[in-house]
């Protein structure tokens, strides 16, 4: 398996945003947006059904851990499934196979995703995959002065340690600590 890296800028979380609309369309994009605004893991972010979505929350019980997790939808994530719900009103998934092969309802598969955030992430030269939009979540947490416990808690991570190091915090992060911080 590939490893995978955060976004580590802004300007690079817009491009891709616009790359996997322009490449793939507005689901690749969407889930990329959502992704990074909920920090839910891809079989998490798949599972979502219109009928879950009844106002700023999201409540949900995780494949990976079997804990029910509540997440405040902020204003980015909010428009993502607000635009859907206008467009896709009977779907059964926010994030529903559209293929003629799609018997019935089903989510876009994970694998597709997989295989559309690798192609715009050989565009842009940064390793992605689907594990990137919750690495990158919490990562421009991190770098924002987010304390690394409630990034821990976020991403439902055991250690502090394990975030750090998930979240992919460098040799060269902490070189720069050295310049960035003059007493």
């Amino acid at each position: 398996m590939n490893e995978v890296e955060a976004v580590k800028s802004k300007e690079d979380i817009q491009t891709i945003t616009s790359l996997l609309k322009k490449h793939g369309g507005e689901i690749y994009s969407d889930i990329w947006s959502l992704g990074i605004n909920t920090a839910l893991r891809i079989s998490d972010l798949l599972s979502i059904k219109m009928e879950d979505l009844n106002s700023n929350t999201l409540t949900l019980k995780e494949a990976k851990t079997g804990k029910t997790r509540q997440i405040t939808l902020n204003r980015p994530a909010q428009e993502v499934i607000g635009r859907r719900q206008k467009a896709y009103p009977l779907d059964t998934y926010l994030f529903q196979a559209k293929a003629n092969r799609a018997s019935g309802s089903k989510p876009i598969d994970r694998s597709t995703v997989a295989r559309k955030f690798k192609e715009i992430g050989e565009i842009v030269m940064i390793p992605l995959g689907t594990h990137s939009m919750r690495k990158t979540r919490g990562y421009q947490m991190y770098r924002a002065g987010v304390q690394i416990e409630k990034i821990c808690k976020v991403l439902n991570h055991s250690t502090p340690a394990i975030t750090l190091r998930y979240i992919g915090i460098e040799k060269q992060d902490i070189q720069d600590t050295y310049t960035d911080f003059e007493l």
